[in-house]
């Protein structure tokens, strides 16, 4: 097995043979179980790889039941490019493939590895590897990427996905990828201090977004405005706030306080049912409950405003005077307006 060496790609290596009495048994073990092999299958380590290799060389017709496969090897750890693709191409009928490994596992990881019903990738690896694999899947309908080593001119710029409905990926590379394409839901991110939402957006404005999960500065004061501008169809919208404390010159004042101006805002959502905010401060203070703000929110805080049509659930998870977080629901109620949720409920964004 190769050493992990960080300043050289990992080398490919032949498959080494695993002839041991405990191999024998996993073999055999293997040949009893037969169709039993289960639809969800999660590699963590070599070791991991290397007995999913004895299926894989002597019984590879019972991985074919295999659905859902991750494989995640740690990031400092040494292993064989080539042994894990050669484990992991029998199982042909994969609609979900989850890849976290090494940032120096070379492009042929993917060579001639294709799954002819992959529906679902995410993976940690660099854009630069990943392009010959994407276009081989136009299957694809839910990408889900990790940061760019070249986000200014992003490797991934014209890859054929006719089928992509759902995007996640760092904002830079957001315009490359999704020109062109009707992504119904967006998980934009940031993924560096520099990093701005605007590219994203414009491109944004011309898809079909239905959902969108976006992250923004904590000095951004207008992003709702912004993205009311470009989206105003939206149904589904999450905000995550980024600290950018070297950019702030005021730490107390958050977009979402002046309360009246994000009402006006998501007036703008006329078909918004779902908000969440995501944030570092607190919303409330001791002069205004959080309840204020999620009336003030969706109602205004004026006798002649307009409450939200459509609005019917706030989530915000902020900080309560220390280090930690808490979640929590606003539902509306026709009798009563807006109440407290205290059953847990599913984030619209799982990604």
């Amino acid at each position: 097995m190769s050493t992990h060496k960080s300043s050289q790609e990992i080398p490919e290596g032949p498959i080494p043979s695993i002839v041991t009495r405990r191999s024998q048994m996993l073999i055999t073990t293997t040949a009893l179980i037969g169709k039993r092999v289960k639809p969800q299958i999660f590699i963590n380590s070599v070791d991991d790889i290397k007995s999913f290799g004895l299926i894989a060389q002597h019984s590879p017709s019972t991985l074919l039941g295999v659905r859902d496969l991750t494989v995640s090897i740690p990031l400092n750890v040494g292993y064989n490019p080539r042994m894990l693709r050669a484990n992991i191409s029998p199982c042909l009928n994969i609609v979900q493939l989850r890849l976290t490994l090494p940032q120096n596992t070379p492009s042929t990881v993917f060579r001639l590895l294709t799954f002819n019903h992959l529906k679902r990738f995410y993976t940690n690896l660099p854009h630069r590897v990943l392009f010959t694999f994407l276009s081989r899947h136009p299957t694809i309908t839910d990408l889900a990427l990790e940061g760019c080593s070249r986000p200014a001119n992003c490797p991934l710029r014209g890859v054929e996905l006719p089928l992509l409905d759902k995007l996640q990926c760092p904002a830079r590379c957001f315009a490359a990828i999704a020109v062109g394409r009707a992504v119904g839901t967006a998980r934009v991110k940031l993924s560096r201090v520099g990093s701005t939402t605007f590219a994203a957006m414009g491109v944004l404005a011309a898809c079909p977004v239905e959902a969108l999960s976006i992250d923004f500065h904590d000095d951004d004061h207008d992003i709702l405005g912004r993205i009311a501008v470009n989206m105003p169809n939206l149904r589904k919208l999450k905000l995550t706030e980024k600290s950018c404390a070297k950019r702030r010159a005021d730490y107390a004042r958050r977009s979402w306080n002046d309360l009246d101006a994000w009402h006006t805002a998501l007036l703008r959502f006329s078909e918004l049912s779902i908000l969440e905010v995501y944030t570092a401060a607190t919303v409330s203070t001791d002069s205004r409950s959080e309840g204020e703000v999620v009336n003030g929110w969706a109602k205004g805080t004026n006798i002649n405003s307009v409450a939200h049509p459509s609005l019917r659930r706030v989530t915000i998870l902020q900080k309560r005077g220390g280090p930690e977080e808490s979640l929590t629901t606003w539902l509306r109620e026709e009798a009563v307006g807006w109440a407290r949720a205290w059953a847990p409920l599913k984030e619209i964004f799982v990604v």
